[in-house]
């Protein structure tokens, strides 16, 4: 095998306000809200196979910590990140540039099924790092969209941005830096379980609320109700941050990792130990911050 390529970060994301429009014909969701990125990423690396032509692989590093290594995560075609090399394969070879056989190393420090984005920031960091080993001029946005709704937002490269129609239409808005306290129970919930428990009721007035959310934080999230109700775990995690937490506090995505917005580091590095001593060692705690650069 030759010498790996340096580690890309595939940062994870929270959601900052998410309203749930209704059913579009094609089956998705259309919804409006903010995304942003934080310091929580994925690790990941690539490297030209020994052996050519032959499948890719997946090799998973640990990461230190003994909540998230002891959960398992597919290596086979199930994970995005070989997904995405398959896309990027064939739609390169469409324009004369072929692939050898790839080895791809991930470090996976962002829980999974979490409501975070691990696995489709992970796709879109194969994505970069295959257009930049291997260009093709390829338009990577309209590979993201084939691979997921929060793919194209990782692909965009921005810090956050007002989301809508699946996820794909992005306008990069600005969100300062701030602290968050991340909170996962240890379950794990599916994003179409979140979509069939959504209860369809009237969308808040989310969209403008979301964009602006510092001046007056609101972190409304449509599709926490019916997780909550679906997942005691999940409904468990956000009375005990509301009862701690006075600050916003919302479920991220379709869950089930949940956070709270602190003023300053201190308020959350106090609310995070205060957790970690209540919850250890069934659920995961972790002391973030909102990112300022893409």
């Amino acid at each position: 095998m030759s010498r790996p390529e340096p580690w890309r970060s595939a940062p994870a994301k929270v959601n900052l306000g998410l309203a749930v429009r209704g059913r579009r014909g094609d089956g998705f969701h259309e919804l409006d809200g903010v995304m942003a990125l934080i310091d929580l990423a994925d690790s990941l690396a690539l490297a030209e196979a020994a052996a050519s032509p032959a499948p890719d692989r997946l090799e998973r590093v640990p990461a230190g910590d003994g909540w998230l290594d002891r959960i398992a995560i597919p290596l086979d075609d199930g994970n995005l990140i070989l997904q995405a090399a398959r896309l990027y394969r064939e739609a390169a070879r469409e324009r004369g540039v072929e692939l050898p056989a790839l080895t791809w190393r991930l470090i996976k420090r962002v829980p999974i099924a979490a409501g975070l984005g691990g696995g489709s920031s992970d796709a879109a960091a194969a994505l970069r790092l295959l257009d930049q080993r291997y260009p093709a001029g390829l338009d990577l946005l309209a590979l993201a969209q084939r691979l997921g709704s929060d793919v194209p937002f990782f692909v965009l490269g921005v810090a956050a941005a007002r989301a809508r129609g699946r996820g794909e239409r992005l306008d990069p808005v600005r969100v300062p830096a701030q602290p968050l306290v991340l909170v996962n129970p240890g379950v794990g919930v599916r994003a179409a379980d979140a979509f069939r428990w959504w209860d369809g009721r009237r969308p808040a007035a989310v969209a403008g609320a979301a964009a602006t959310w510092w001046s007056g934080p609101d972190v409304t999230n449509e599709l926490e109700p019916g997780v909550a109700a679906h997942v005691p775990e999940v409904r468990a995690v956000l009375d005990m941050l509301r009862a701690a937490w006075d600050g916003p506090v919302a479920m991220s995505g379709s869950g089930a990792t949940c956070f709270a917005l602190a003023p300053g580091v201190r308020a959350a590095q106090a609310l995070a130990d205060e957790l970690r001593r209540r919850l250890a060692p069934s659920a995961w705690v972790a002391l973030s911050t909102i990112s300022e650069r893409g």
